[in-house]
């Protein structure tokens, strides 16, 4: 049985959907059951629970034998930190109480950067470094800049031609990559066997520039696209604009900072898996061409 927790988020929905099309028995922790319709219909067993209930976890965790693991915001907290290591405590709780087989985790692209006391970041190497301490085969999936963060821009520019960039040096390639690519890796991973605690890094086929990104996106809607950079002050207006939670504007512009100015974002660039999904490819998912 895999279990999957945040499967009706952007990597999670895959993952599950992609191991029902495999014939996999698949099991969904999910706290909104009306969320969980399209999954279930597909063949998903539905378990309605909560992250931060250790009861929900572990009945929810029974006669698994690999899980998929994600942390849902916790951004409505006062104290995000404090959940997440809560959140962490619950789920290995449950994983060695239902001798659980094997793990895969989805944390960031960075987390080597350990010097770096920065928002999410820091919660995603809070997980990564707990989870290492099982005893059960664990992979930390770090994936580089999400495609899909260029989702509300290319919406915009559908719109009147301007696409507002959070990256600052329009330019510049970094690496990037489809939620659905990082799925499809997750579930190769789940499938298969590997020992101890691994890291796999995840990028797309190719890294892409703002420029790039507007270049492709300007042949789609057939007008010209003009990037216009966000300055670093007006970040958090802009984030609450795309209903980004209040209490997350201070992390994401932190993780902004972090992509715009260190390199290498991934620790073994040399080494990371590749996900198939073109930049262009992915606008046209976006615009459905």
């Amino acid at each position: 049985m895999f279990v999957i927790i945040g499967a009706t988020g952007q990597v999670g929905s895959h993952v599950a959907q992609y191991l029902l099309e495999r014939g996999q028995p698949v099991k969904i922790i999910v706290r909104n059951i009306d969320k969980a319709q399209q999954l279930s219909q597909l063949g998903a067993i539905v378990h309605v629970g909560n992250i931060d209930n250790p009861e929900d976890i572990e009945s929810g965790f029974k006669n698994a034998d690999t899980v998929y693991l994600m942390d849902p915001p916790a951004y409505h907290e006062p104290n995000v930190e404090e959940i997440t290591r809560r959140r962490l405590t619950i789920l290995k709780d449950a994983i060695v109480q239902n001798s659980v087989k094997k793990v895969v985790v989805l944390t960031s692209g960075g987390v080597h950067n350990r010097y770096l006391d920065i928002g999410n970041l820091k919660y995603a190497q809070i997980w990564e470094d707990g989870f290492k301490e099982l005893t059960v085969p664990v992979t930390s999936l770090r994936p580089a800049w999400f495609m899909e963060n260029w989702t509300p821009s290319i919406m915009m520019a559908k719109e009147n031609g301007q696409f507002p960039s959070m990256l600052r040096y329009l330019d510049r390639p970094i690496p990037q990559i489809a939620a659905k690519d990082i799925a499809k890796v997750a579930v190769d991973i789940m499938e298969s066997s590997w020992s101890g605690f691994q890291v796999v890094e995840l990028e797309g086929p190719q890294k892409y520039s703002v420029l790039d990104v507007t270049n492709a996106l300007s042949k789609h809607i057939e007008t010209s696209v003009h990037p216009n950079v966000i300055e670093r002050d007006q970040l958090p207006s802009m984030l609450i604009s795309i209903n980004t939670h209040p209490n997350s504007i201070d992390g994401w512009v932190a993780m902004l900072d972090f992509t715009n100015d260190v390199s290498p974002q991934l620790e073994h660039s040399e080494e990371t898996v590749k996900g198939s999904t073109t930049i262009d490819e992915f606008i046209s998912s976006v615009l459905g061409d």
